[in-house]
């Protein structure tokens, strides 16, 4: 089971992820849920690239929270507090994995694109604000 895991993993990163549009990961992660969010023999190509997408979109956005948060003091007087709410609203999220499960963040992905499809052609990562940082804030203070 872990080599093919490990197959998979090298055949889904081989592709470019910015290729992939909101209607192609749409009906992917449509499979993923509607098989509870669990990973079917005759599904696993596309549950995993869901999957793994999410995860990475997230991880990045929690990464970038975590920065924003531990900017010092003096340097978050430099930036106006306006562009640094737009850095946060673009590009942050909460630690949305511990708390609430890669799950939710496919859901509000699907909710997103059922919603949006006049954008299925476009690429996922430009709508994150959208699914993911409105829905999952980063909180800085």
């Amino acid at each position: 089971m872990k080599k093919l895991l490990l197959m998979l993993t090298f055949v889904l990163f081989s592709f470019n992820a910015n290729a992939r549009d909101v209607g192609t990961l749409y009906k992917d992660c449509k499979v993923f849920q509607s098989n509870g969010f669990n990973l079917k023999p005759d599904q696993l190509i596309p549950s995993i690239s869901c999957f793994m997408y999410f995860r990475a979109l997230a991880d990045t956005g929690t990464k970038n929270c975590i920065l924003l948060q531990t900017l010092p003091k003096n340097h978050k007087k430099s930036i106006h507090p306006d562009v640094l709410d737009v850095l946060n609203i673009m590009t942050a999220n909460a630690d949305i994995i511990d708390k609430q499960g890669i799950e939710a963040v496919i859901t509000s992905f699907i909710n997103f694109s059922e919603e949006n499809t006049h954008q299925w052609k476009e690429i996922p990562s430009t709508f994150t604000d959208k699914f993911l940082s409105n829905n999952f804030p980063c909180k800085i203070e």
